[in-house]
């Protein structure tokens, strides 16, 4: 969570991450009268190129349907729902899920969003968990020597890995052409 930032565009939404790295919940906005739409994000800049997969769980309380308050992603700008409706007063499909995978470049940014299209009438939550990404960068090992150490270098050139295990084979090189 400390690489993530909420982030909203006015109105009553949160985010509590009190549960990361198990799950992180977006609180949508509602306000006792109707207003201008907002929205509720929690963004990050992708550090490496991969994949960004997740469960959702979306639940709405609007006295008029999902179609007012709308969980999805935001890829650069780009709104992409998740959550569907088949019209603007539909009352169906008010508890949805679904897992998604999504398709990022280092530096992208991204973010998981409720958009209220009102912020009237009632409020959506959305639960996300079980999330899948590529790791961040690594961090380099410390190394002494009898006389001075030159470079620490490893086999891996992207610095991004996949959740799991994998191995980096760090050598140390010192000033004389040493290495361990």
């Amino acid at each position: 969570p400390s690489n993530w930032t909420e982030v909203t565009n006015g109105g009553s939404g949160s985010v509590d991450a009190s549960n990361a790295p198990s799950s992180v919940t977006l609180n949508g906005s509602n306000s006792p009268t109707p207003g201008s739409p907002v929205s509720t994000n929690y963004q990050i800049t992708v550090p490496c190129t991969g994949t960004i997969c997740f469960n959702w769980v979306y639940t709405t309380s609007d006295c008029q349907g999902p179609y007012w308050d709308q969980f999805g992603y935001i890829l650069n700008g780009n709104f992409t729902p998740l959550s569907s409706f088949i019209s603007t007063n539909n009352l169906t499909d008010t508890n949805q899920s679904g897992n998604s995978c999504i398709s990022v470049n280092s530096g992208d940014v991204f973010s998981y969003s409720i958009y209220s299209v009102d912020n009237f009438c009632g409020s959506a939550f959305t639960v996300l968990s079980h999330f899948f990404t590529g790791s961040g960068p690594l961090t380099p090992p410390t190394a002494t020597d009898n006389c001075s150490v030159c470079s620490i270098t490893n086999n891996d050139s992207s610095g991004c890995f996949l959740v799991g295990t994998t191995s980096v084979i760090w050598t140390a090189t010192d000033c004389s052409g040493n290495t361990a």
